[in-house]
This record gives C-alpha cells, sequence and structure tokens, in this order.
C-alpha cells in the first residue's frame, strides 16, 4: 500500500499539493511520512511552525550588582549633596531637642538653686553632658537599628553599612558617631573628604569603616 505524502513543508510549514516534489516556497525536498497507526488522515492537517524566540539580551554592565541578604538594595554611593541635606535635617532635630530640654533644664534649676555661680556652672555642665549623650544615643541607635538610618537619612533615602554592606553594631555605629566630633572640628573639613575619596567616605566614615548607600 502506498505511504501518503506529506501535506505540509517540513521544513518551512507551508501547505503543498499532494503530489508535490518540491516546496515552492522554500525549495526544500517533500519527504514522505507515514500516518500514525490509529489516527485518522483528514484534509487539513494543522501544522505550527516553529516560533520564534528572540535572542535574550545579556546583562547590562550598568545593572546593579547582586549584593548579599544583609545589604539593602542601592543604587550607588551616597552623594555629598544628599548627606548634606541629611545632616542639616538631623541638625534641626537635635537643635529643637536642645532647645525643648535646655529650657526646663534652666527653670528647674535656677527654681531650685536659685541664680547663682554654682548654679550656673552645674546647669552649663549638665546641658554639656546632655548634648553629648544626645548627639551619641541620635546617631549609634538610629544607624544601628533595622532602618540603618537617621530621619534625615531616612528623608534622602540613604543608609548606612559597614564596609562589607553589613548593619552596624551599636559598638561600630557609636565610634562613628564620636568621630564625627573629628570631622567636625577645623572647618569641618573631615565632611568634605567626601567629595574627594573613591566611595564617598567623610573621615568619620573612615575611622570606622562605615559607607552610606543610596537605598
Amino acid at each position: 500500500m502506498e505511504q501518503p505524502t506529506a501535506r505540509f513543508c517540513s521544513n518551512c510549514g507551508t501547505p503543498l499539493s499532494p503530489d508535490a516534489r518540491f516546496c515552492h516556497v522554500c525549495g526544500a525536498a517533500v519527504v514522505a511520512s507515514p500516518v500514525a497507526a490509529g489516527i485518522r488522515d483528514t484534509e487539513s492537517t494543522s501544522f505550527a511552525p516553529p516560533t520564534y524566540q528572540p535572542p535574550q539580551a545579556e546583562p547590562s554592565p550598568q545593572s546593579p550588582q547582586t549584593w548579599p541578604d544583609s545589604m539593602p538594595v542601592t543604587s550607588g554611593y551616597a552623594s555629598f549633596g544628599e548627606r548634606f541635606i541629611a545632616y542639616m535635617i538631623d541638625t534641626i532635630i537635635l537643635t529643637l531637642g536642645f532647645w525643648a530640654v535646655g529650657f526646663i533644664l534652666v527653670v528647674i534649676v535656677l527654681g531650685i538653686a536659685g541664680s547663682s555661680d554654682a548654679a550656673e556652672i552645674t546647669l552649663g555642665f549638665t546641658v554639656a553632658m546632655m548634648v553629648i549623650a544626645a548627639h551619641w544615643l541620635y546617631f549609634a541607635l538610629q544607624e544601628s537599628s533595622a532602618k540603618q538610618a537617621t530621619f534625615g537619612k531616612r528623608a534622602m533615602k540613604i543608609v548606612v553599612t559597614d564596609d562589607q554592606g553589613k548593619r552596624l553594631t551599636f559598638a561600630r555605629a557609636s565610634g562613628r558617631a564620636f568621630a564625627r566630633l573629628l570631622s567636625s572640628m577645623f572647618f569641618s573639613i573631615g565632611y568634605l573628604l567626601a567629595l574627594f575619596t573613591a566611595r564617598k567616605q567623610a573621615l568619620h566614615d573612615l575611622i570606622a569603616s562605615t559607607v552610606v548607600l543610596r537605598r
């Protein structure tokens, strides 16, 4: 019994006449193929030509790198301008807090001890210790927290990590907070280092081995 010939080109899928020997579109030879057992040969057999799959583009070299799980998603180091605005926001918050607490202390101390040299010295020392403690805890607690940022840094969408991209410990965050005092000396030249260092690190970042990243 004669085997039925293919009705579609096996190369491009073009419909062919039963007696065609070559495809009139692509020129491929028509190969006779038996109809599978148990399947009826119909006038029109569905044929789906292979779907074209475009080549997959390689990842762009500018794409953000894959960081460890402990590092926040980032698009690079924070700029000097972003850090400056964050610093100004934090300074305003701290200053308002100092004024409020300082006013309360003045009322309490002068109300109890009266206006005297001893009272004024005690008040001055207390305020100075309060400023140092508030500065330390404000930065250390927030930058070692899950947010990894102060209120100012959160507003600018930047975070502080160690040089491996991990969350700061409280001890490292405390060291960074006190190192900020060194950055403030000599016309704040320590802060200006962020304009020139490769990883945009200020002096206190270099001392504490930290970086500031965009979230």
